[in-house]
Order: structure tokens, then sequence, then C-alpha cells
């Protein structure tokens, strides 16, 4: 998505949803995705998905796993609106 191939991303993302590869962070990246192709529908279904999924992360998170690219939940929740 960030090098501008919002389609391409879109693809990769299907593929992976196929291996069953479908966390929080993969939700956010689709609905980031969807944003940049104008699917603002679509894109804040993935982005409902990534903020259910959000306590999941908050959960890797304590245990040492990788950074939150939201700092908050309401942060996450306006880019739903």
């Amino acid at each position: 998505v960030r090098s501008a191939k919002p389609q391409r991303a879109l693809n990769s993302l299907d593929r992976l949803a196929l291996l069953g590869a479908m966390d929080a962070t993969f939700h956010l990246v689709r609905a980031q995705a969807l944003q940049a192709l104008d699917r603002t529908e679509e894109a804040a279904s993935a982005m409902r998905a990534y903020v259910a999924m959000r306590p999941q992360m908050l959960a890797a998170q304590a245990r040492g796993h990788a950074p939150l690219p939201f700092e908050s939940d309401a942060e996450a929740k306006a880019l739903i609106r």
C-alpha cells in the first residue's frame, strides 16, 4: 500500500486470506488498500474487523511482539467514520 500499489497489495492480501492468515494487521492493511481504491464501505468493514481484533493484538504486544499501529482505540475507530 505504501508503494502506491493498492490493488497489488489487495491481491497479495487475498492470497494470504486463502491461507487463513487474517490477523488484526491483515485487516488494517486491507482497510488501507481498499480506502486507497475508494472502496470506502469495504474499507470501513475491514477497519471494523481490525478494531474487533485489537484486544488480541494488545495481548500479543504485552508479550513483547511488534508495536501497535495506533496508540489508542479511538484513533483506530476514527478511521471507520
